[in-house]
């Protein structure tokens, strides 16, 4: 129902509050400059929208102000920091003040990012007065209660900044392709996904310097020398592995310069090709390598490359006078031992472990190496997989706790933010993508009470029976990483937990409310559940 704002001059300041709707009626209008960014125009949609779809009253939004009428002012300050916001009550206005940035905020971009401070206090709004939940990309899990009343406190005063400069979820429900930055579109914004900052890691080189074109342009010295041999041929499954370059040739360098000046690029990716092994072994190459040997992990034994790579990072940065974007990863993962970072450069540690967190060695590299460069570095961003499709494909496997603990690494070791992989379908991971977006807005939350409410929320009076198939399926899933390392294997070991996790299933389908959305949902599940056994 859509019900006209009151004829009357209602007070709009009560004992117990600011009162906003009551009963299909109110005396407020939310006022927005016509000449806003996109993102502040966007917060005023999104806020008119819920208010309505909550209370069954749709706020005008205006410019300028209507006399006789509250109002619900959202404006920019430059004085708050990048995406944070400042919600205030004034007499019987309400304030919602956030810096805010030109650009298109219904698209994450990492690499040109933009503020949308107005928009997140919009959605601790809704969040906090109306119990709006945004749990799923879809309306089946977007919670929006039924409300005749909406008040605010007199006093009201809440002002918030993320905790991480990059707040990044990639490869869940809706993931098309690299373009797709956010992976779910308003899902992500509407959970405060995005960045403080610009960053954009990829393996690039093979689009930099194409060594086979080179090669077949006399210019072979431009590849890798591996075994005697400059590599010029591309792993081509998948494409465009290995055929590293030879970073100590001037002219190579030259070229990297040059790319990097003329893009136009918020920040330029300069990472090696993806793959490992395959790096250059002439002289000049090893002479810029510190000696060491990487002490853990997959690579244990092998010769470290940090100081060789960051020190082909600084090069480029230094000399375009570009921000770059570099992977500490695989043979270059470690911090390097004689090489200062340049302030040009940003740094993605990739250990690509935190599905492993099962196993004590892998949690404990993790520790060193977060720990490690977020001395060397405090704009080093975390790159790291809750969910590997590859190895995990329709597994329904959540990591639980063990996200919670990675995350709470990040922040302890003084990084600057994170970019994870998540699972491809809601239902694979259960609240763990959801938890994740609200830790990288604020770490200490309560994490035990937003899991309980997100599944309260979704599975009514059954969601104690889903809250037991996903804390089972997350103890298996760390027994079988810790028991297995061959991925088939694990897999295999893992179905074991099937029957069990049936029966919680079916236990639920008997418990559940007659609501046909928890149903849905419940149906959702078992289809899961049907797609891990029938793989």
């Amino acid at each position: 129902m859509v019900v006209a704002l009151a004829t009357f001059a209602a007070p709009s300041v009560r004992a117990d509050g600011l009162q906003i709707v009551s009963h299909g009626l109110s005396t407020y209008q939310i006022v927005c400059s016509q000449d806003a960014v996109p993102a502040t125009l966007l917060a005023a949609t999104e806020l008119q929208q819920f208010i309505e779809q909550s209370t069954g009253v749709r706020l005008p939004i205006v410019a300028p102000v209507k006399r006789g009428l509250s109002s619900i002012v959202l404006r920019y300050t430059p004085a708050l920091p990048r995406d944070s916001f400042r919600l205030e009550a004034s007499g019987p206005d309400i304030i919602i003040t956030g810096h805010d940035t030109k650009g298109n905020p219904g698209v994450i971009n990492f690499e040109n990012p933009v503020s949308c401070g107005t928009l997140y206090g919009v959605y601790e709004f809704l969040e906090r007065f109306l119990g709006i939940r945004f749990y799923w990309p879809d309306t089946l899990g977007t919670i929006v209660p039924k409300h005749a009343e909406l008040s605010v406190p007199t006093g009201l005063h809440v002002q918030q900044a993320p905790r991480f400069a990059l707040r990044r979820l990639q490869y869940g429900p809706g993931f098309v392709n690299h373009r797709d930055e956010d992976a779910t579109r308003m899902w992500g914004r509407r959970l405060r996904l995005g960045a403080s900052m610009p960053t954009r890691f990829n393996h690039n080189w093979w689009r930099i310097v194409d060594v086979e074109q080179w090669a077949r342009r006399g210019h072979a010295e431009y590849a890798a020398l591996v075994n005697g041999v400059r590599s010029t041929v591309y792993e081509k499954v998948p494409a465009h592995r290995n055929g590293q370059v030879c970073t100590s040739n001037a002219e190579v360098q030259d070229i990297f310069v040059a790319a990097a000046r003329a893009s136009k690029r918020g920040i330029f990716p300069v990472s090696p090709n993806d793959g490992y092994g395959g790096f250059c072994q002439c002289e000049k190459c090893q002479s810029l390598d510190s000696g060491r040997v990487i002490p853990d992990g997959r690579f244990a034994g092998r010769r470290d490359l940090s100081d060789r790579i960051v020190k082909f990072y600084n090069l480029i940065g230094e000399r375009s006078g570009r921000p770059v974007a570099g992977y500490a990863y695989n043979e270059y993962v470690g911090v390097p031992a004689h090489t200062k970072l340049h302030p040009n450069v940003s740094i993605s540690l990739a250990i690509n472990n935190a599905f492993l967190s099962g196993r004590p060695d892998e949690r404990a590299r993790a520790e060193r190496l977060y720990r490690a460069w977020g001395a060397y570095s405090p704009t080093t961003t975390a790159y790291d997989i809750f969910y590997l499709t590859r190895q995990m494909p329709n597994l329904l496997a959540p990591l639980g706790t063990d996200i919670e603990r990675r995350i709470r690494l990040v922040e302890e070791s003084g990084l600057a933010g994170a970019h994870f992989y998540i699972a491809p379908k809601m239902e694979l991971g259960g609240p763990d993508a959801y938890v994740a977006a609200k830790m990288l807005w604020d770490p200490r939350i309560d994490t035990v009470r937003i899991r309980e409410a997100y599944l309260q929320d979704l599975y009514g009076s059954a969601w104690r029976s889903i809250q037991r198939l996903y804390e089972r399926a997350a103890q298996q899933w760390r027994h079988v990483v810790a028991q297995h390392k061959n991925a088939r294997k694990r897999r295999q070991a893992f179905l074991k937990i099937l029957p069990t996790l049936r029966a919680d299933l079916e236990h639920a389908e008997r418990e559940c409310d007659d609501d046909p959305a928890v149903k849905e949902r419940l149906f959702r599940l078992r289809e899961a559940v049907g797609r891990m056994a029938s793989e």
